[in-house]
Order: C-alpha cells, then sequence, then structure tokens
C-alpha cells in the first residue's frame, strides 16, 4: 500500500479547514460507504455562508454523540489532529481509490459530558492511528462536537478531496452511500486465547485437552485433537470455554510442542496486544520471575494454578530495587487457579521481581499489561524453576522506538558480580560487568551499553545463580507493511545452547510479521537448519550459517510466503539460541507484538496457568 508522509502544508491546511473557501462545486459521484453507522440527517451545505466571511467546506452529518464513525473505503489512516484549532479533533483517511475523505469535529467527551476530557479513548477506535490500514465500514471514530462545533449539535463535518488535494461536495455522494459498519471483528471477546500444538515428531499425536477455571465448578474436558507427523494445529479456546479464567492442560499420546497466545483490548483504556506462553513440561515448588514493575500505566498479576486435590499453600516473596521486600500467602484451593494483583501487596512504583515458592507443585506465571509512554499492550513470562549463572539471549534491538531492558534478579544472600556480553551481527562482542546486591533486583538499558540502532543478542553470566529477563518495549511507526504497531514483550534467558529449538506457534497471515533470530555464542560458525512444519506437513526447509559470536535474522514471512500457520524445528551442527519474535495488528486492529524462546524438547505433556476467554 502507497503512504505518504504528513508535511506542514497539509497540516496547516487541516487546522484551517474551516476558514477556507471552497473549490467550486462538482457533480462527482465516489462510491462510498456513509461514514456514520446507522445514518445522519444532512443537506447540501457545501458553500453555505459561516461567520467571518467563511463559506462551508463539506456537509453537516448530525447524529447522536458517539455514533460509530466508519471508513469511507478500504485504505489507511494517514494523519490526523487532536483538539486543534476550529476542526477539533479530526483524520484524513487516504482510500485505495486515490480520494482523500476528511473526518472533523471527532468527539472529545467522556460518555455523558461535554467535558472536553475524552482523551483518546473516547475519540479513536482501537487500532486507529497514522499509518494503519483499514477495511470500507470499519469503525474509525467517535462523532462528536470538538473544534468549534462545541455548543451545536453533534454532528461530523465530512469533506472528500481528489487525489490532488481539490475539494469538492460531498452531497452527491453521501447521497449515493451504502449504509454497512462491518461486524465487530473481536466477536465481543476483549481476549482471544489459542493453543497452538506442534508434533515435530514421525507418529499421529492424539490430545486430550483440560481446562481448569477459577469458578469452583469440576475440570472441562475439551475435543480430542489429532495432529499429523511434522505438522501443527490451532485451538481457539475461546469457542471452547468462553468467558472464563482459564488454566489448560495437554496431553499427548506421542511428544508435542505447545504454545497459548493471547491478543487483547485490555481494560476500560482499551490498551491493546498480545503475548505468548510456552507451556511448562510440570508443575514446580518453586519459580522465579525478574521482570515486574508496579509503576504508573502498568499493572502487574500472578496466576496461580493448582492442579492437585489438595489446597497449596503458596509464599511469595517480593524483591524489591532499593529495599523494603515483601512476602504474601496465598491459599489456593484445589482443581483451581487463583490470580495475584502484585499492586496490592508491594505498593505502587516498585521494581519488583517475585519467588514463588508451594508446599505441593503447581503452576505460575506472570502477566503484565501496560501504557508505556503511549505504548500499549502486555506480555507474560513462566519464569524459570532454578536460578543459573548463565542465561542466553538471541533476540534484541535497539533502533528507533524500540526499549530494550535487561532485568536481574538475586534470590541468594551474596552478593552477585555479573557479566553482560552483547554480540552484534557483526564485529566484536562488548561486555559490560555489574554487581547485583543479595535479595534484591537492577534493570540495565541496553541501549545505554550496547549503542544505537543495534540488532544485539546478549550472553549473561554471574559468579552466583541469578534470574535474567530481557523486557522490550516499541512503537515501530510505520516501518513494516502491516501499518505502525506499539506493544512490547518478555522473554526469560535460555539456560544454555543447544542444537535442537522448536516452536509451536508461528503465523505469517494477513497483519503479522514474523522472524526468528539465532544466537552463536561459540569461536566458530554454526550450520543451521530451519524445518517449516504447515498445517498438511513441512512446508519448506532452509539452510543458513551464523557466524562465530554473532546473532542473525530470518525473516520467516519472506522465506515462505504469507498466509502459513507454521511451527519452527531448527537444529545446528553446535549449540545456539533461537527465539522468535513476532509482530501483528490482529483483526486490523489490536497491535503489539510476541516473544518465545524456543523449546529444547518435545513432550507428552504441556500446561498453562494464564489464560482468559472473557
Amino acid at each position: 500500500m502507497l503512504r505518504k508522509a504528513i508535511c506542514l502544508s497539509t497540516l496547516i491546511a487541516a487546522l484551517l479547514a474551516p476558514l477556507l473557501v471552497p473549490a467550486a462545486a462538482h457533480a462527482e459521484v465516489v462510491p462510498i460507504i456513509f461514514p456514520v453507522s446507522g445514518g445522519a440527517s444532512y443537506s447540501n451545505d457545501y458553500g453555505a455562508p459561516r461567520s467571518g466571511g467563511r463559506t462551508h467546506g463539506g456537509n453537516d452529518l448530525f447524529a447522536p454523540k458517539r455514533r460509530h464513525l466508519v471508513a469511507a473505503e478500504n485504505g489507511y489512516i494517514n494523519w490526523w489532529l487532536k483538539n486543534q484549532g476550529l476542526s477539533g479533533n479530526m483524520l484524513e483517511l487516504v482510500g485505495e481509490s486515490g480520494y482523500r475523505y476528511w473526518y472533523i469535529h471527532i468527539n472529545n467527551d467522556n460518555p455523558g459530558t461535554d467535558d472536553g476530557a475524552g482523551g483518546d479513548r473516547w475519540a479513536w477506535a482501537p487500532g486507529i492511528e497514522p499509518g494503519a490500514p483499514v477495511r470500507a465500514g470499519q469503525f474509525i471514530a467517535y462523532l462528536g462536537d470538538s473544534g468549534n462545533a462545541e455548543g451545536t449539535s453533534p454532528h461530523l463535518h465530512f469533506e472528500i478531496h481528489y487525489p490532488d488535494g481539490t475539494r469538492f461536495n460531498p452531497y452527491d455522494s453521501l447521497n449515493a452511500a451504502t449504509h454497512w459498519e462491518e461486524p465487530d471483528p473481536t466477536g465481543g471477546f476483549a481476549f482471544h486465547e489459542y493453543l497452538t500444538i506442534q508434533n515435530p515428531g514421525s507418529s499421529t499425536a492424539t490430545i486430550a485437552p483440560k481446562y481448569i477455571v477459577n469458578d469452583g465448578t469440576p475440570p472441562q474436558t475439551g475435543d480430542t485433537l489429532v495432529v499429523p507427523p511434522k505438522s501443527r494445529r490451532t485451538v481457539r479456546v475461546n469457542d471452547a470455554i468462553p468467558n472464563k479464567e482459564i488454566s489448560a492442560e495437554l496431553s499427548s499420546t506421542v511428544p508435542i510442542v505447545a504454545e497459548r497466545p493471547m491478543y487483547f483490548g485490555y481494560g476500560p483504556w482499551i490498551w491493546t496486544g498480545g503475548h505468548v506462553g510456552m507451556g511448562l513440561q510440570s508443575p514446580r515448588t518453586t519459580t522465579y520471575f525478574a521482570e515486574g514493575y508496579t509503576g504508573s500505566g502498568f499493572e502487574q498479576y500472578l496466576t496461580l494454578t493448582n492442579m492437585n486435590p489438595t489446597a497449596a499453600t503458596v509464599d511469595i516473596e517480593y524483591l524489591i530495587r532499593g529495599g523494603g521486600n515483601v512476602n504474601q500467602q496465598v491459599v489456593v484451593p484445589p482443581n483451581r487457579r487463583s490470580t495475584v494483583n502484585v499492586r496490592g501487596p508491594v505498593g505502587d512504583d516498585k521494581h519488583v521481581s517475585a519467588v514463588v515458592r508451594s508446599d505441593i507443585p503447581i503452576l505460575s506465571e506472570r502477566p503484565m499489561y501496560f501504557d508505556y509512554k503511549g505504548w500499549t499492550g502486555g506480555h507474560v513470562g513462566s519464569g524459570v524453576q532454578t536460578p543459573s549463572q548463565a542465561f542466553y539471549f538471541a533476540e534484541g534491538y535497539t533502533g528507533d522506538g524500540f526499549d530494550e531492558y535487561l532485568t536481574v534478579a538475586n534470590p541468594t544472600t551474596e552478593t552477585a558480580q555479573v557479566t553482560v556480553n552483547f554480540l552484534f551481527k557483526t564485529g566484536s562482542p562488548i561486555p559490560y560487568t555489574f554487581s547485583v546486591g543479595p535479595l534484591t533486583r537492577e534493570t540495565l538499558d541496553v541501549r545505554a551499553l550496547a549503542g544505537n540502532n543495534k540488532e544485539v543478542s546478549m550472553r549473561v553470566t554471574s559468579d552466583t545463580p541469578i534470574v535474567a529477563e530481557r523486557p522490550m518495549y516499541f512503537n515501530n511507526g510505520w516501518s513494516y507493511w502491516l501499518g505502525p504497531v506499539s506493544g512490547g514483550h518478555v522473554a526469560v534467558g535460555a539456560t544454555t545452547p543447544l542444537t535442537e529449538w522448536l516452536f509451536a506457534e508461528g503465523y505469517t497471515g494477513t497483519g503479522f510479521q514474523e522472524y526468528l533470530t539465532l544466537q552463536n555464542p561459540n569461536p566458530t560458525s554454526a550450520s543451521t537448519t530451519i524445518e517449516y512444519q504447515g498445517q498438511g506437513g513441512i512446508i519448506k526447509t532452509s539452510n543458513v550459517s551464523i557466524p562465530a559470536n554473532s546473532r542473525f535474522t530470518v525473516d520467516v514471512n519472506g522465506d515462505i510466503g504469507d498466509g502459513r500457520e507454521v511451527s519452527v524445528r531448527i537444529s545446528a551442527n553446535q549449540p545456539i539460541v533461537a527465539e522468535r519474535p513476532m509482530y501483528f495488528r490482529y483483526l486490523g486492529i489490536w497491535t503489539g507484538g510476541h516473544v518465545a524462546v524456543g523449546a529444547p524438547a518435545s513432550a507428552n505433556t504441556w500446561l498453562f496457568s494464564e489464560g482468559y476467554t472473557g
């Protein structure tokens, strides 16, 4: 899709739009979707006189405040203005035809008020921002009375421009327009949960799903799944168990790999994004988490799942940067899932790691949702069972619009001396050494240490066992064909390089961009084979060579083409580390990204604590 940069003259024209004398009226009829869902009252007021010698440059479409405004045709959002001048909130939609549509006086009020304080939440539809692709009839904004419409009846000032920017009377086009709004693509769910299953072996897998919910009802059995050899399958959990907080267990007749991708519009602010979790192969009595934050714009949770027939007593130790560690005890009933809001026990504005200890084996994950500098999303982590003296991260980037961090927890009573080696596509590694005090946590800004605009991997070593995670937040502007994407993801490092890595999740369909990032921490190059496994078996096999002490990136969309549901098996002639970052515009409206470190091996059982289908 061709996109043009916003220019200063265009923005000035937009600010002054109600002041400009319109071009002569034309009899042009453009085939459009009527821009106000449900219709509106209007008249041929193009060119009508206005105060101060102005004349009207469009048609005013009167309807109740917060009525949905929809895309007049397929295209993209070229630019927007927020509470500026006489126009108030407005945007320009550029259609595939080349025609340009101006939506002016978009809502700026909270529901039931005329307070001018509605902000983005009550102005724009989720996923709408400059650069966003839109479909004809897609909900894009709310009708309102911003700008010089304040104090009048709510209405949309609607204009149509030729591709060269010349304006003409939209009245005949509105009369001929089709009235239609695209059905809500979310289906009414704020969370969409999936299970993706890879069968990397040579025998058919028969899988029995079981779901545990937090409402006290007995565990529920899902439909039996069959996955042929060297292929994958996707389960939409909302269809099996709607409107529930869910934990899941997959039991297979042969070893498989399973992941849980989720996509969401979280909370009343509609923080959009997605995250993914690699399943666990068994419950744990202890789980360590390095990352955590309860500052403004962050919501952190711990999900605890007890699959046992007796209650679990869970002790949580929160390790807080700067001191003041906190302890909490939670009792989880048998065959139940419980959720802890971390802000409650630790308070606001805490950089916090956690150690979860249970008297019987349980599952634990740490979902977080956030508004980071206006970049909204979520990520999730399942922690580690045992601290380690080494962690490896294949993914990492410090380019414009990416903020990368390293969070390190020291759960021991000894000060840890930690060394980070930053590995790049080319050039020598850069080392950095720092200390982490006992029973606390520290955070590093990777850009400050590795430099700007670097594709960077990390090798983290310590003289005492630690836990390390890598949170990243991003707003990539228009750098991908799928439009602007903002969000964040997190990964706990791999504790050792391996010669094989497995990934169940993967998708190159509309709105998704998938990568593989490979780290070779060895002094010699690594020969690597990538086997792509789809719904019908092997899609393709590719070979890459990774130079010594470097990082390598594979564009999966470019390698196998668009429209593929794909799992991956990576094998190498010497141990490497592999991650799978993905960026997306899910359903065309929820933007974000997620990442996973590969599974080191397949297994007959996969377990997930987090899950929601509400």
